[in-house]
C-alpha cells in the first residue's frame, strides 16, 4: 500500500517537482557563475 501511494504521489507531482528542481539548479548554476566571474574580475583588478 505504501509503495502504491509513493508511486501515485510521484506520478501526480512529477512534472511540478522536475520543473522546480530544474529552476533551482539553473538558478544555483547561474549564481555560482556570476559569483566566480565577479571574484575573478575583482581579483584581477586588485592585482593590476
Amino acid at each position: 500500500m505504501k509503495n502504491l501511494v509513493v508511486a501515485d504521489f510521484s506520478s501526480s507531482n512529477n512534472f511540478t517537482l522536475n520543473k522546480l528542481y530544474t529552476t533551482v539548479m539553473i538558478g544555483v548554476t547561474f549564481a555560482s557563475f556570476i559569483f566566480l566571474t565577479y571574484g575573478l574580475s575583482s581579483s584581477i583588478t586588485s592585482i593590476s
